[in-house]
């Protein structure tokens, strides 16, 4: 019986060593930094101010960064595709808030209002696309002009809409690239991971049993 729990302990050791990664930090362009805190899940752009804060740029999980001296295009499997919207409205209705003197409320009153607009657009069905598909299924598209140290990034949903900015923008080639294939097909492996588990744990039970 302590064989099998040793045996167990183990399997489980492998399983956080499988998930849980080293932390990245890579330098992209002026103060824009690739960052994952903890777990590579976390990988997101951050700008880092002159106070040394950071100011997250694109939330996790980001897996795919190009980028030339002007642009930053960031591919994002996002955690949430609802919260991802939402954060992407925020911005704009807060900073037309502002513009209007609503100073009571504001930050609830912009989540709100940034919240009904998801809904309303979800009722018209302009995110029929995305509906019941799994994190890593969904890609969104981020734009940031780094020549106006751009705090938020441009999103597309698309890659069609993306292209059309690109030549509309005269973006020009992205000369460095970072490529993170493990945060592409996370769930494939950890299903593969967790596959292994239950045959091994079959295969236990089975010996056990036998014994």
């Amino acid at each position: 019986m302590k064989k099998i729990f040793l045996l167990f302990f183990l399997i489980f050791i492998l399983f956080l060593t499988g998930c849980f990664d080293t932390v990245e930090e890579t330098h992209i362009y002026d103060q824009y930094i690739i960052l994952a805190i903890d777990v590579s899940d976390n990988m997101c752009i951050v700008f880092k101010n002159e106070d040394y804060s950071n100011s997250t740029v694109i939330a996790p999980t980001v897996f795919d960064v190009e980028w030339n001296n002007d642009y930053i295009l960031a591919k994002q499997h996002p955690a949430s595709f609802k919260n991802a919207i939402i954060s992407d409205f925020y911005p704009k209705i807060f900073d037309s808030l502002r513009k209007n003197n609503w100073e009571d409320d504001i930050y609830w009153r912009a989540d709100s209002l940034a919240t009904i607009k998801y809904k309303k657009n979800f009722k018209l069905g302009l995110y029929n696309d995305f509906i019941d598909k799994s994190k890593n299924e969904i890609t969104l598209y981020y734009l940031i002009d780094t020549r106006f140290n751009d705090k938020k990034g441009k999103l597309y949903l698309t890659l069609s809409e993306l292209d059309k900015d690109l030549i509309k923008l005269n973006v020009g080639k992205f000369t460095n690239k970072k490529y993170f294939s493990s945060l592409d097909y996370r769930l494939n492996n950890l299903l593969i991971l967790f596959v292994i588990i239950a045959i091994i744990i079959i295969i236990i039970f089975y010996f056990h049993k036998k014994n």
